[in-house]
């Protein structure tokens, strides 16, 4: 597809219009030079780029040199030998094509390295983020391997990261939970939905707890769960405080006696009904 300008003002405008991927000058044009034209055509930053071939009948040496310091890609003289002419001119598409190939690669890689910089960024991020958390935080592979914990979770099991690490947090169980809450857990995890529950588990001291659960799997691209993401609260002091208000309230709704006591045996709370029936007061 050609277009044509009789003159040099004319051309450029064209050009600056509608670049084009080449450009036949002749360095004798009417108005504005041919080299004037070349010079304007490098300094404009959308056209810089594009192949400008003189085709001229000054065949001296000096335009010719002058021409090609310009930028020129190619001088030609008259009288034109048509063949070898439609050859240069495809030869020199060509390599703009490949330079605009090139150049869509490097944005590419730009694009990408810029993405990839940015996921590295969150990345870090979301690492920090996980490691100065006030939740345990496991990661396990598909066999519920152990393949990372947080800080928080050593303070609150008592395992470092290298003991619990190729374990199954099978080493947690205190056998004081029910096994029905281990079928409800892999019965959601393994059809993909996230599971939530608790646990009264076992640090490593053989100390019980509380703990609350949020599992869920891990996905990859293709939608396929690569791994699991345990995030655990410590909530051993809210069911404490859940069981006394709840012994509280039977305490002071029955009319029956109640002491409780501690291992030893030691008093550490009466009801009402039971200063009734006994005669002692709270303080004795």
């Amino acid at each position: 597809q050609l277009q044509f300008a009789t003159s040099g003002s004319m051309g450029f405008s064209l050009a600056v219009n509608e670049p084009p991927s080449l450009i036949l000058l002749d360095v004798m044009i009417p108005g504005m030079g041919g080299f004037e034209i070349c010079r304007l055509l490098k300094a404009e930053p959308t056209l810089k780029d594009i192949p400008v071939v003189f085709v001229t009948g000054l065949i001296d040496s000096d335009s010719e040199k002058d021409g090609l310091a310009l930028g020129a890609a190619d001088y030609i003289t008259k009288p034109v030998k048509v063949g070898i002419v439609r050859q240069r001119i495809r030869n020199l598409l060509e390599r703009e094509r490949l330079r605009k190939e090139l150049e869509a690669q490097r944005d590419l890689l730009r694009s990408a390295l810029f993405e990839r910089q940015e996921a590295e960024k969150m990345v870090r991020m979301l690492s920090v983020a996980v490691e100065q958390s006030p939740a345990s935080v496991v990661i396990t592979d598909l066999d519920a391997n152990v393949l990372y914990v947080n800080p928080r979770f050593t303070e609150c099991s008592g395992y470092t990261a290298a003991e619990a690490i190729g374990q199954n947090p099978r080493i947690f169980k205190s056998g004081q939970t029910p096994p029905h809450v281990y079928r409800q857990m892999w019965d959601k995890l393994v059809h993909g939905d996230a599971w939530k529950g608790t646990f009264k588990n076992k640090r490593k001291n053989g100390q019980l707890f509380w703990e609350e659960a949020h599992i869920a799997g891990v996905k990859d691209a293709a939608g396929k769960i690569t791994h699991y993401v345990a995030v655990k609260l410590d909530i051993s002091q809210r069911k404490q405080a859940e069981d006394e208000i709840r012994i509280a309230a039977i305490a002071f709704s029955t009319q029956s006696g109640m002491v409780i006591t501690d291992a030893t045996g030691l008093i550490l709370r009466v009801n009402p009904a039971f200063t009734r029936i006994t005669g002692y007061t709270k303080a004795e």
